[in-house]
C-alpha cells in the first residue's frame, strides 16, 4: 500500500464537491471527488483515530482528547500548507478524470500509520497509508476546504474538532 506523499484540497463550486489530490510514491497522482457525506466522514474518521492513537496510558476521554489536539495542533503547526502540490503522472485509474469517492475506510495500523480506502464505485479503489502527522494535515486541509464551501453550516466547532449536529444533504 503505497504512503501518500503530498496532498492538496480545493472547493469545486460548479460540482459543490471537493476535489483531493493525492500525490504517491510512484509520482502518480490521484484525483478524488468527495461529496459532503463523505468529507463529514473522513472528518469523524480523523477524530477517532486521534482517539484511539493516544496512549492507553491516559486515563480519561478528557484528557485524551486535550492530548490528541495537542498532537494534531503540534503537526499542523509543522505542516507547510503553501508548498505547490507537484505534477506527476496520472493515477492509472483516474485515465477519464477525477473519481467521485463512494465509500471511505480508515484504519489504524501498528508504527504510527493509518491506512484508507477510498472506494469509487464498480469495484475500483485507491489504498493508501498515510503518517499520523500526515494525517492531521488532511484534515487541516479538509476542514479549511469545508469552510471555504460553507458546508460547515450544521456542523459546531468546539476547539478545532468538529462534531454533527444536525443532518446535512
Amino acid at each position: 500500500m503505497p504512503e501518500v506523499k503530498q496532498m492538496a484540497a480545493n472547493y469545486l463550486p460548479r460540482e459543490d464537491r471537493l476535489l483531493l489530490r493525492a500525490w504517491l510514491p510512484d509520482r502518480c497522482e490521484a484525483q478524488l471527488l468527495l461529496t459532503r457525506r463523505i468529507a463529514k466522514g473522513l472528518i469523524e474518521g480523523i477524530d477517532e483515530m486521534a482517539d484511539r492513537m493516544v496512549s492507553g496510558n491516559v486515563p480519561a476521554t478528557a484528557q485524551k482528547q486535550a492530548v490528541a489536539e495537542f498532537v494534531r495542533e503540534t503537526a499542523v503547526e509543522q505542516g507547510n500548507f503553501s508548498q505547490a502540490l507537484g505534477a506527476g503522472k496520472t493515477h492509472p485509474l483516474m485515465k477519464t478524470g477525477p473519481r467521485l469517492v463512494t465509500s471511505l475506510a480508515v484504519v489504524p495500523e501498528k508504527g504510527g500509520h493509518v491506512a484508507m480506502t477510498f472506494g469509487l464505485g464498480k469495484g475500483d479503489k485507491v489504498d493508501v497509508r498515510i503518517p499520523v502527522d500526515g494525517l492531521w494535515s488532511l484534515a487541516h486541509i479538509i476542514d479549511r476546504q469545508i469552510r471555504r464551501a460553507e458546508w460547515d453550516q450544521g456542523f459546531t466547532r468546539t476547539g478545532k474538532r468538529l462534531r454533527v449536529t444536525s443532518k446535512i444533504n
